[in-house]
């Protein structure tokens, strides 16, 4: 997945100098354009998901998945 990123310029692996086993992944900013975007396209989605819902539907989805509605 990484080396796909690295391929795509959205990530740059650099060495980790304290531990050779190890390297540190960095967005590009193509990449951080990328995750803006993305992010940003998730919370339209949530948003219509959320309209769509009753209001107690709405609240229980924001108190996480302990709660069931039916």
């Amino acid at each position: 997945m990484l080396k796909d990123l690295a391929k795509r310029r959205l990530v740059e692996r650099s060495p980790d100098t304290m531990d050779g086993r190890s390297a540190w992944v960095h967005l590009t900013p193509a990449g951080a354009d990328l995750a803006e975007d993305a992010v940003r396209a998730a919370s339209v989605a949530l948003r219509e998901l959320f309209r769509r819902l009753s209001s107690e539907a709405a609240e229980a989805a924001t108190q996480g998945p302990g709660k069931v509605v039916r």
